[in-house]
């Protein structure tokens, strides 16, 4: 099969912030604010793909993990995560998270970032980017 440019269709939504300072600890997933779009999935079957990257640092001495999931129409479809030495300077780490799920349905599905993290945290350098494509039965 052969596929050309115009057959594929794209839709994409990117979001990128500088710094979320000082998010105080949550040991249960909440949403990662303003990481969420809305993708209007015109064919079906899609595969939905979302991709999320940041430093982050602990802003206090008990900081031990922190973890990032990935919603896509509400199931978790990627995530990542590490733990530190709990008295290590505050460094920034890398969290790099993608998500793929494969939608048979039409119409808006909703990406979301959540994360839980151990002690007060900082989310630097955020990279959010969603997109579609067709995909076969």
């Amino acid at each position: 099969m052969t596929v050309q440019n115009e057959d594929l269709i794209i839709t994409s939504t990117f979001v990128s912030v500088a710094s979320i300072a000082a998010i105080a600890e949550n040991l249960a997933y909440a949403d990662l604010n303003p990481f969420y779009a809305t993708l209007n999935v015109t064919q079906q079957p899609a595969l939905v793909y979302a991709y999320f990257t940041c430093t982050s640092s602990r802003t206090n001495s008990t900081w031990d993990f922190v973890q990032a999931q990935i919603l896509i129409d509400g199931v978790v479809s990627g995530g990542d995560g590490y733990t530190t030495d709990g008295d290590q300077a505050t460094t920034d780490y890398w969290l790099s998270a993608v998500g793929c799920l494969r939608v048979t349905t039409t119409g808006s599905k909703v990406i979301k970032v959540q994360q839980r993290h151990w002690g007060n945290a900082e989310f630097k350098n955020n990279v959010f980017s969603v997109f579609w494509i067709p995909c076969s039965p």
